[in-house]
């Protein structure tokens, strides 16, 4: 993700801001109504669904798009069946471990037949209950966790802002990726103190006042692809291979000289756990980017592919090929610090890199700038295992000295 088109959009919205708060306020509203008014054991659920749902109509209903008025038509034809399904789709026995993924599986096919149901031409009238609606619901009830979703905003801001993935439409990871996305949006978001106190004082008792921005969050998505005028572009990026720059020297594990400290020291494992993750993205998606590059100079016909996007357990992160177009598993492991920073691989990764053999590579990529998204690596070809030295995760560190090597 291109950090500095990102503060420019930032900078487009505040200067937008009255404008867009005139158009957008009402998701606010939205959400602090639904709040007000939801309640799963209503007497009346179909009464109390098309309340809770009276401020949202510009999130479920635009054009020839009518999931609100389906649900609803749902809800008034058969209460409980629709009040299992939000009973369902909301946990509201607060079970957290069913993923998205499952939640959309379960929803769909109980709204779909429904649909059947209803209708004897069920199958030529739309239930028009698809990802956005599903979204729009989890957004209404749980607004801290999810972000409200639109496919088209989602397709059109990750080329604005360079992230490495292509939406395609009805895809169910489109939605773990769009969180991913927004999660990253949103730590840039958070550091603007002018902004903060732009969107604070525009809420009020009648709306929702977030604490984790998550709302704020999608409405600059949105107003980023309708209502600003186009961005202007930035001077041309610099290619991957520029800023990202192959160190020919092996990774040569050293000895873990660290002795044991009796000191406590208080660790905020959340907060390391979220810049961890943040800064290993931004380095997966400069070598994701290095990779295409790579394979165009190669003349490979063929595309490196982003598996970590969409599927975080297979024990690497880019699906890639070498320079004879023979596949490759790249791992990547990111430090704004020296080459010689510890770093951990887990057990999944070792089990990868032993399976895969030669196909296996290590991509240590440090001195990593986030503002101007630059940084070195050094390659590690093969097995991880005289890496590592414990189970579970492995730490390890490797030896300083740099010999530059520019992709030819």
């Amino acid at each position: 993700m291109n950090v500095k088109k990102v503060k420019e959009i930032i900078e487009s919205y505040k200067k937008h801001f009255n404008a867009i708060n005139k158009e957008e306020i009402y998701k606010w509203r939205a959400v602090k109504h639904f709040q007000a008014n939801w309640k799963l054991d209503s007497d009346n659920f179909a009464e109390m669904l098309e309340n809770s749902l009276a401020h949202a109509n510009n999130l479920l209903a635009s054009g020839q798009y009518f999931p609100k008025r389906m649900i609803v038509q749902y809800a008034r034809m058969d209460s409980e069946a629709v009040r299992q399904l939000f009973a369902e789709l909301y946990n509201e026995n607060f079970d957290e471990s069913k993923n998205i993924e499952d939640r959309w599986t379960d929803f769909h096919s109980k709204t779909e037949s429904l649909n059947r149901r209803f209708f004897v031409n069920g199958a030529d009238k739309k239930s028009y209950q698809d990802h956005r609606a599903f979204m729009v619901y989890l957004a209404l009830r749980f607004p801290e966790k999810y972000f409200l979703f639109k496919y088209r905003m989602f397709k059109e801001f990750v080329e604005k802002v360079n992230f490495p993935y292509k939406p395609i439409m009805g895809r169910i990871e489109n939605l773990s990726v769009y969180s991913n996305l927004c999660e990253m949006l949103r730590d840039e978001i958070v550091k603007d103190e002018e902004l903060l106190e732009l969107h604070k004082q525009r809420l009020n008792e009648d709306h929702y006042f977030e604490t984790s921005y998550n709302i704020l969050t999608q409405d600059i998505i949105y107003s980023t692809v309708t209502h600003f005028d186009r961005v202007k572009n930035l001077e041309t990026e610099k290619s991957a291979s520029e800023r990202l720059i192959k160190v020919n020297k092996p990774l040569i594990p050293k000895p873990d000289k660290s002795t044991h400290n009796s000191k406590v020291t208080k660790i905020d494992y959340s907060e390391r756990q979220r810049i961890n993750k943040r800064l290993g993205n931004f380095g997966e998606q400069l070598v994701f980017r290095y990779e295409q590059e790579k394979l165009k100079k190669y003349g490979s016909t063929k595309e490196p592919e982003y598996v970590a996007l969409t599927d975080d357990g297979k024990g690497f992160d880019i699906l890639s090929y070498d320079e004879r177009d023979e596949e490759i598993n790249i791992e990547v492991k990111t430090t704004t610090q020296s080459c010689g920073t510890a770093f951990f691989i887990t057990a999944g990764e070792l089990k990868r890199s032993i399976e895969v053999k030669g196909k296996y590579r290590l991509y240590r990529v440090y001195d990593y700038s986030e503002e101007n998204d630059t940084g070195k690596f050094r390659e590690r070809k093969g097995s991880l295992e005289s890496l590592c030295t414990e189970p579970i995760l492995y730490k390890t560190s490797v030896e300083e000295d740099d010999v530059v090597l520019k992709l030819k």
